[in-house]
């Protein structure tokens, strides 16, 4: 049976060779095209006047760490010895929520530090929350964030560093409704004002490319400034030589010259020393 079956299988014609390249050719061709998608060009929304309301209004109100460490600190010293039983750091046994006596609900994994550290030659205090948390309040309001917050304070030196997402209800406006973002700020007294990063300040959506607000020439910056279209697009202004005016572009296209006053955002900087 198995000589049959072998006897039955054999030809006398030369085996077939397939050229690969042309199998996978044909194959290539066979594939279905892809759709054609057309994307929407953003365009601009907003006249000069209202960027530069819009990126004013938000220099009013910089992000300061100290709301939410100083919010995070005092929640936690209102639970109790079980829940979250540490003051400082809700430990991942409550990554699912306890309750406390008081009234007061935590949940999530924190970590609570602060040292002493040497920058520029002073000694200072650097205080800072990291974690992925929410704490409720017995009247309603809510601390939530993940992320990290962090400050350091020295004789003539202040550095904030804000990242993640963050809101506190009971808080201050720029983070009662929430905030997004990665964004550093520094204050060097006799130096000068740094803002670097990007935020969502009150629904505005800011960024700065290593802004720089120096002494030497108040009220004037180096450093780039931009601001979020609603249509997706961004308005951009480069300051050069210490200027406050500089030409605006949206997305590459020039706009014409606008002017920032900065001076009320230096005094809420410089009140943080």
């Amino acid at each position: 049976m198995i000589l049959f079956l072998l006897a039955c299988t054999s030809s006398d014609s030369p085996p077939e060779y397939v050229d690969r390249e042309v199998v996978e050719q044909q194959s290539d061709s066979a594939a279905p095209t892809l759709p054609d998608i057309e994307q929407s060009v953003a365009e601009a929304t907003m006249t000069l006047a209202e960027v530069v309301s819009a990126i004013e209004t938000a220099l009013l109100t910089p992000p300061r760490p100290r709301d939410v460490t100083d919010a995070y600190i005092h929640l936690m010293s209102l639970g109790d010895e079980e829940c979250p039983g540490d003051p400082e750091n809700i430990m991942d046994q409550w990554v699912y929520g306890c309750d406390a006596a008081t009234g007061y609900s935590y949940a999530g994994v924190t970590d609570w530090f602060t040292e002493e550290t040497e920058d520029v030659g002073e000694m200072g205090t650097l205080m800072g929350l990291a974690g992925d948390f929410w704490i409720d309040t017995p009247t309603g309001h809510q601390l939530e964030g993940g992320g990290h917050a962090v400050t350091v304070n020295a004789p003539g030196m202040w550095v904030g560093e804000i990242a993640g997402s963050w809101s506190w209800t009971d808080g201050p406006d720029w983070i009662a409704s929430g905030y997004s973002g990665n964004l550093r700020q520094e204050v060097f007294d006799g130096g000068f004002v740094r803002f670097s990063g990007a935020a969502d300040i009150l629904g505005t959506h800011i960024a700065g490319h290593d802004l720089v607000l120096p002494d030497f020439c108040p009220g004037k910056a180096v450093g780039g400034l931009s601001l979020r279209d609603p249509s997706g697009g961004w308005y951009r202004l480069d300051f050069s030589d210490c200027t406050h005016c500089a030409e605006m572009y949206f997305e590459g296209t020039p706009m014409g010259e606008a002017c920032i006053d900065f001076a009320p955002y230096l005094d809420v900087m410089k009140a943080r020393l």
